[in-house]
This record gives structure tokens, sequence and C-alpha cells, in this order.
């Protein structure tokens, strides 16, 4: 005999009966029987060679060998690399004489029908070791191992085998079954084709069994629409709907049984009916029962009780008939049975008054199907898609991608509901013992890979890779004749298909065996952040390495640190947005060791809140910040205003003052009009700074009248009124442009009169009105024309700031420090901080003078930052020039390390960066999908900088997402 010998580093399947294991014999005493198994030996190029010997009486169902052929015990020879071992090389009956193995060949690709081998046995340890003598080896003699299943299970632990004689061919209704012996049995129907198969295979249907073997034995099927497995004991069941091209042979309802050594029969369960939606073959007190859910609606229950078949009534409780597509059926412990109906979102579970109708927790998604069982408590088990992914950003709307699994437990009374994460067509499987497990494709496609899920009783999810092979066409739906089919036996065997041509089978627990890869984690980017995984496999804050094994699946978690943002993930982002994780796949069989990279990105953002009620109901008029502590004027129509998540009561004001504490507690006061400033106190209360001429009403009685206007400042805490200070008497006709409060407790304003204010002793046509920090007021005459909407005034450290039209004035405690004129500029925002005035331009004319000489910019308009002194003498000077600020850099604010902006983009979303650092810029919003996010107010607190962003659509600002019509929100924006 030939025989080969390889170095053995295939990782063997666990054993069966150990009870002889162990035992060394003599070789001039072995017998046939000690060889029973399969024994393996590898080359060094990584090539296996296993020998089979089987029993005479399981032959035929272990092997491609009928029983007239196996006069005697089987062997059989199988050669080639791990996964590919589908056919013997050779099969020939073999006994054992005098220490030597005598083999008569039945088939060999190299040797006729008749060929004699004797080989000798130099060793054996039953049921561990075998040495056989070779004149191949230059050791003469190869060395076996063995195992109880033949050792061809792929990488990552699971077997591929055939599901039928032509693999090219798609199955139009596949259906299996796993035995109590851990055998996989599978019918296969034909229909749809790749390229014609090899010569000499025949595309016809195909029943494949799968037990010990290195591959299935294959035989011939009548051809059938749709079938259904079952299998107890030692008995298949099968039912199928005839496919024929005969009319009055066509549609017709069969069952087959076999004992599993033995040959099928049939008899014919009912006469043409419509085409089968699903069928089940359901097994109640040892007899069979088909259950059969026909296109057109009708369920049917066909029961053998009484030795032929009888089609049984499926009523209501109500009284009406059983009706829907049903995705799948089971019978509990007490026989009844339990039908989970798709298009109905029902559970019909079997009463002794007819069918009881149980809501699901979720309305199923329709063309996914789904499972259900029912465990030894009587706990009904469903697993379905409730919803559709799409492939927008969100994952909502757009082309259908996957779907959203539920896993769902009925106790009887009540649901308890658990994502089981983005999947399509999910099958649930019982299981013995611990988690239940659902068999689904990884997402919906022409020929999806296959995972199998385990759903915790707290909704944990542990997942693994059926397939080898990345999705087929995502995105697109499969041809209606692929099937899929899952099933799992009493001892532990898992079996799955998708087309059933090629059967996936995962051995039971203590048997599988993965292989390990190492997997690399790089983690980029200026920010930081943690990637792990649910099951704590993967926790890395850096690029890692980490031992897995091949065929897992990973619940990846991406968390940033607290001023970053993730920025790029390995994983498609409608399913990251959606759960806020992501499975991803280890591809076993890969030319190299599996990576991806996760980027960190810094993030400004540090906290989001909403303002004011959705419905646009709400206007934010005023904003200010001011050690934590956060105040806005606002207008409302509800009488409710919700703040940072909180809503006050503010009864019938329109008007209103809103203040969060920096401990998180919110209130309210009304206001009489809208303010023309805000402000924060250190001594905790808050200001409003109004123009009075139209005799506005405060608690403590009215602030001017419409002959005699007054600038006042109203005082508040805790949603009450305190006090009202009255700083100046105005004369009629006067119109402020512009006020501020500033956190240090100064207020001020900058009004206009055309007539003067000879009133008040100001010849000038305008006026600033200066509240110092100590409460005196100081009045200044402007040479300018400060007219509304020209006007702005800044205020900071006993110091004001105040801009009219091209002019810049500088104060302090009220007294003036400079004045600067900016020749054919326009002011786009300024701000005072300590001795500094940092302000932003435009010009069309391209250049301007700040004070020390020309600034030419690069395009036209052109913009324009310059940092003044408190005297406005010049600091610096430059333009703007980004690319992407081609529609100006909107406010400028000082930072630490320089200035930053803060800008509004051509289609309404946020933009916010560093005018130094090109890395440094982030936008939120303003995409083609009309998402938008523009800020309208800001003040700076410290080295934040609060913005009031009015928010329309789904915008993620990293540290949340919103999504609303429309919406106010105050982003807090670190300053670098």
């Amino acid at each position: 005999m030939r025989a080969f010998l390889f170095v053995f580093i295939a990782a063997l399947v666990g054993t069966a009966c150990d009870c002889n294991g162990g035992e060394e014999v003599e070789p001039s005493d072995a017998q046939a029987s000690d060889l029973y198994g399969w024994w393996t030996v590898t080359e060094p190029d990584g090539t296996l060679t296993v020998f089979g010997f089987v029993p005479r009486a399981d032959a035929p169902r272990e092997l491609p060998v009928t029983a007239a052929e196996a006069t005697g015990d089987i062997s059989a020879v199988y050669r080639g690399s791990r996964g590919f071992l589908a056919e013997p090389v050779q099969l020939a009956t073999f006994t054992v004489e005098d220490g030597e193995v005598l083999q008569t060949v039945i088939r060999d690709a190299s040797a006729t029908a008749g060929t004699q081998f004797r080989t000798r046995i130099l060793a054996l340890t039953r049921q561990r070791t075998l040495t056989l003598q070779s004149a191949n080896a230059a050791s003469g003699s190869r060395a076996f191992s063995w195992s109880a299943r033949c050792p061809a299970a792929l990488s990552h632990g699971y077997f591929e085998v055939p599901g039928q004689f032509c693999n090219a061919y798609f199955s139009s209704a596949t259906s299996m079954v796993v035995d109590v012996r851990g055998g996989v049995h599978a019918a296969s129907s034909v229909n749809g084709k790749e390229p014609p198969c090899a010569v000499g295979r025949l595309p016809v249907p195909t029943y494949s069994h799968f037990a010990s073997a290195c591959g299935p034995t294959l035989t011939q099927l009548p051809a059938f629409r749709s079938s259904a497995m079952a299998s107890e004991g030692d008995f298949v069941h099968l039912a199928y709907q005839s496919l024929s091209s005969n009319l009055p042979e066509d549609f017709l309802l069969f069952y087959r049984t076999r004992e599993l050594r033995g040959t099928w029969s049939e008899e014919q369960v009912a006469g043409q009916g419509h085409p089968i939606h699903q069928m089940r073959v359901l097994m109640r007190r040892g007899q069979p029962l088909i259950l059969v859910s026909r296109t057109n609606g009708v369920i049917e229950l066909y029961s053998r009780d009484t030795g032929s078949w009888s089609l049984v009534p499926t009523l209501l409780t109500t009284g009406g008939p059983l009706q829907g597509q049903m995705a799948d059926a089971t019978v509990d412990p007490a026989g009844r049975l339990v039908l989970l109906l798709e298009a109905n979102h029902k559970l019909a579970y079997e009463r002794a008054g007819g069918f009881e109708l149980i809501d699901l927790p979720l309305a199923m998604a329709t063309g996914f199907g789904g499972g259900v069982a029912v465990d030894t408590s009587g706990q009904v088990h469903v697993a379905y898609v409730y919803d559709e992914i799409g492939d927008n950003a969100d994952g909502v709307g757009g082309r259908v991608v996957g779907g959203r699994g539920l896993y769902a437990l009925y106790d009887g009374r009540t649901w308890t509901s658990h994502e089981a994460g983005p999947m399509a067509y999910p099958r649930l499987i019982t299981r013995p013992e611990g988690p239940w497990r659902v068999v689904h494709a990884l997402d919906k496609a022409a020929r999806p890979a296959l995972a199998l899920t385990e759903v915790g009783r707290d909704g944990s999810l542990r997942s693994e890779l059926i397939t080898v092979e990345s999705s087929f066409g995502p995105g697109n739906s499969p041809e209606p004749f692929h099937q899929f089919a899952a099933a799992m036996g009493p001892e532990g065997t898992i079996a799955a298909t998708f087309m059933g041509n090629r059967l996936f089978i995962r051995p039971r627990e203590d048997e599988i065996v993965r292989e390990k890869t190492k997997l690399t984690v790089t983690i980029e980017g200026r920010g930081g952040g943690r990637v792990r995984s649910g099951d704590g496999t993967i926790d890395c804050t850096s690029t890692c390495t980490v031992d897995v094994p091949q065929g897992a699946r990973y619940q990846l978690f991406f968390e940033p640190d607290g001023q970053s943002a993730l920025d790029a993930f390995p994983c498609p982002t409608n399913i990251h947005a959606l759960y806020g994780y992501c499975w991803y796949d280890v591809f076993p069989g890969l030319a190299q060791a599996p990576q991806f990279t996760v980027k960190f990105r810094q993030s400004p953002v540090a906290s989001v809140l909403r303002v004011g009620a959705e419905d646009g109901s709400t206007t934010v008029r005023r904003l200010v910040a001011r050690e934590g502590r956060l105040a806005v004027a606002a207008s409302t129509t509800n009488g409710r205003f919700p703040f940072a998540g909180q809503v006050v009561n503010v009864g019938t004001a329109t008007e209103l003052l809103a203040v969060r504490e920096t401990d998180g507690r919110v209130w309210a006061a009304p206001l009489p009009a809208v303010p023309d400033a805000v402000g924060l106190r250190a001594d905790g209360t808050a200001s409003a700074l109004f123009f009075d001429n139209r005799g506005l009403s405060f608690p403590s009685g009215p602030a001017g009248s419409q002959t005699a206007p007054a600038l006042v400042l109203a005082h508040y805490a805790n949603g009450s009124f305190l006090r009202l200070e009255r700083l100046a008497q105005l004369p009629q006709g006067t119109a402020v442009s512009a006020g501020a409060v500033g956190d240090d407790e100064a207020a001020g304003a900058v009004l206009y009169n055309g007539s003067g204010f000879g009133a008040v002793g100001v010849p000038e046509l305008s006026l600033f009105v200066y509240r110092q920090p100590t409460g005196n007021v100081v009045l200044r005459g402007l040479d300018t024309q400060a007219l509304a909407g020209s006007t702005n005034i800044t205020l900071d450290s006993g110091n004001a700031a105040v801009s009219a039209l091209t002019k810049l004035f500088t104060f302090t405690a009220g007294a003036p420090t400079g004045t600067r004129e900016v020749a054919n500029g326009q002011l786009q925002h300024f701000v005072l901080r300590g001795n500094q005035l940092d302000s932003s331009w435009s010009s069309f004319q391209g250049v301007l003078d700040f004070g020390g000489g020309p600034v030419r910019g690069q395009q036209s308009p052109a913009y324009f930052h310059a940092e003044h002194g408190l005297d406005l003498r010049l600091i610096s000077a430059s333009a703007v020039v980004r690319p992407e600020l081609q529609y100006g850099p909107g406010s400028i604010f000082p930072g630490p390390s320089g200035p930053v902006f803060l800008t509004n983009t051509f289609r309404g979303g946020l933009q916010y960066g560093s005018l130094r650092d090109q890395g440094y810029l982030f936008t939120y919003a303003g995409d083609l999908a009309g998402n938008k996010a523009q800020p309208f107010l800001s003040d700076l607190d410290g080295n934040s900088l609060w913005v009031a962003v009015q928010n329309r659509g789904t915008v993620d600002y990293d540290v949340t997402r919103i999504s609303s019509p429309f919406q106010t929100v105050l982003v807090q924006l670190r300053i670098p």
C-alpha cells in the first residue's frame, strides 16, 4: 500500500468514547476494530493525508459507498489541504491480519477496482497513534494521530462541505437538520446557476449527509420546490412540495422518512395546492407534523397520528382561520405549536380552544424572516429584523444594506427585548443550556457572509463567523431561490447554509479548534482614545497587537478621551451611528495578518446644551457666560422653557432671562422686553440692560417714559426681580445702537440722537454711557455716527472698546485712551480681553492700514486680523489666507495659542479653527442633505467659547448627536 508522511500540524478534533483509548496493542494482535476512526499525518508543505477506517454497518451512511459495495469494513483515503478534503481519493474494503492492513480497492484514481495492498503495522496505541511501514519515507515509517472525526475543519473550526452534486447551482428550498449523533442532513433543490458544472456532475436535487468522514455522502432526491426536515432518535424526516414539468405531478406534498442506516420510504401527504412560502416538519409525541404556510396566506397542519396523513383545522380562539405568512414554527414542551407570523407581526400560540395571537414587541421587517423556539421552562424566544438599515451616514434611508436584529423573550405575560445588532435573515437555533444562538447573514446581499451570534439573558452579544468569505453584492437582495437554513443538534453540532450548495458545520463546543492570528490595532491622529471589544479581548489606548482566533467577531467600541473625537474607524459609519459600536470580523485564511486603523482627532467640543423647544416657539436673543454660569435672554410663546435638560415654567411671560448655575440648577425670570444686553455678576445675580423709551414696567415701577427715555440696569436672582438701577435719563429721539454688560461688573451702551445730547451736556450726536464696576456712571460723546448695525461695544477689566463704522474708541474707567480709524474697512468682529483688542475686518479694496502701514490681502473681498493695545497702538496685523475661509473668518477670538475663528460655511454649517494652525479646523453640518448648525451668538468664558447655534436636521457635535427640525443649542468650544 502507498503511504504518505507529513509533519502533523493540524489541531485534531476531540475524541469520541475513550473506553479503550491509550491502550497499547501488539501489531500481531491488532483487529479491524482497533483502527476504527480517522488517522492523520501531514507533509512539510501542509498537505494532509487522512486514513478513515469505518465499520461495514456504518459505511453507507458515512462514506460514498453503496450497501452492495460495502462487503466488509471500509477504508477511505483523503488527501489535500484542510477544508478541502470533501472527496476520497481511494475507497477500499479492509481487514487486519497478522499485523498487516489488507485492502481491496473499490475506487481509486490511480488503481483499478480489485487491486490489493498490504501495509505492515509497526506500532499501535488505540485511539492515539498508528505507525505504518512506508518505503517512501526516509525512516521507513509514517506516524499517524487519531481522532473521532476527520480533522478537515477550516482554520476557524468549521467544516465546509458540498450540499449538492453540482456546487455551481443554488437551491430553491434547502432544509437541514442535525441528528442525535451530530450528523448533518440537508436537502437542496436546484434553481439558478453560475458557469456549468464539471463534466459528470449533474445539477439534480441532492440529499447531503455529513457524519464523521471528511466529506458528505450525496444522493439524488426527487425535484422539489420547498422542503422541511426533522430528526428524532435514529430517524430523519423530510417533507417536500414536488416540482415537475408534468402538471398533474406538480405542487404535490410528499413525506419521506429513513432510519439513519436505512433507506427512504415515501408517501403522499396532500394533493396540489398553492406554492409554499415556508414549511416545517415538527415532532410531537414521536409523530411527525407538517406545518405548511402557503403564498396565499393559508396555513395548513397535517398530522400522522392515526398512521395516515390528515388535515387538522388551524383555527383561532375567536373561531376564524389562522392565516398569514409563517416565518418559523416550533413545538413547546407540552406539544403545542408556536408560529412566528411575519406580515401579521404576531406570535400564534396553540391553546385548548385554538390559536391565540400575541403581539410581538416590535413589528417585523418583511423579507428578512425570523426564528422562534421554546425552552424547557416554556418561555418563547424569537429573533427577527424589526427595522432596515440604510446606506445613509446615519443608517436611516437610502438603499437598504441590512437590518436591525431583535432578540426577545416571552414569559407568558410580557416580552423582554434586546437589540441583537446589525443582521439579516436571522434564524434562531435552540441550545440545551447557556445563551441562545442566532444564525444570520452579516448584511443584505446577493451572497452574504454568515455568522453565529449568542445573545445573553442580559442582552450581551458574542459572535463568530460561519463562512470564510466577505459578502458578495452587498446591498443587493438575494435571488428568490436562495433559501437560508440552519439547525442545531441535541449534542451541540450546528449547521447552516444560505444557498444549499455549500454547508457550514460547527462541531460541538468541546470539539471545535480555532487557529490563532495576530490582530493589529493601529491608533492614529492628533487626539487620543480607547479601542475595546465587548468581551475585553481588545483594550488598546495606543497601537497594539492581540492574539485572536480566526473567525472571531469583535463588538468594538471607540471611546475618545475628554478632548478628542472619533475621526475614522474600520466599519460602516451607518452601523456605528445606529449602535455606538460595530462588529470587526477576523476572516480566516487571509494572506496577511488582520489589522485595522482607528483615528482620533482633537475635538473642540466640551459640551452641548439644548435651549428652548424644538417647535420654533423659542428664540434666543442674548447669551453670556461667566465662570461656568450661563445666561440667555429668550422669547417664548409656550409658557415652558427647556434649558440644559431642565424645564422651568415661565407662565404668561413672552420675554425671559434664564440662568443655568454651575451645579446644573436652572431658573428663569420674566422680562418686560428684549434686553439690549445681559450679564452675570460675581455675587450670583444676573443683570439685564434696557433702553426704555416706551415706559417699561418693572416690579419696582416704571423705568422711564416715552417723553423721558432712560437707560436702566435690572438685577435678578433665583427667578426673582431684585432692583433697578437708572443709569441715565436721555433726551427724546434717542435710540440705542449697542449695549453690553461685562464680567467686570461694568455696563455700557452707545446711543444716537440726530439732535444731539445737549440735555445731558454732550454736543455730539453719539453718546457712550459707561457704568463703572463701582456703580458710577460716565457719559462721553463720540465724534462719529453710532448707528445701529454699524456699532458694537465690548467690556473687560474696567476697560471698554467701541466700534462705530470704521472708527475704534477705547476707554479706561470711562476715560478715553485711544482712537483709531481704519479707512475703507468693514469691521466684522472685535473683542477686548485685558489690555488687548482683537478685531477682524474685510475690504473690497484688498488693502487696509491698521496703524503700521498697508496690509494687502490676496482675494476680493480680503479679510484681515489685527491686534491693538488698549491705546490702539498696533501690535500686529495680517491678511487671513485660508482657502476654506473664502466667505470670511466671521468672529475672531484671542487664545493662549493664538487667535481662533468661528464662522458659517456656505451651506449653513459651523466652522471653528485656529488662524495659525491649519490642522486645527472643525466643521459641523452644512451638507447637501440640509443639516445645518448656524452660529448666531457667542461669548468667551476663560478658555471656553460658548456659541448659540441654530440646529436643523441631524448634526454630530462629537459629544452628542442632535436631531431636530429646529433646535437652539449652546455649544461649548475649547480655545487651544
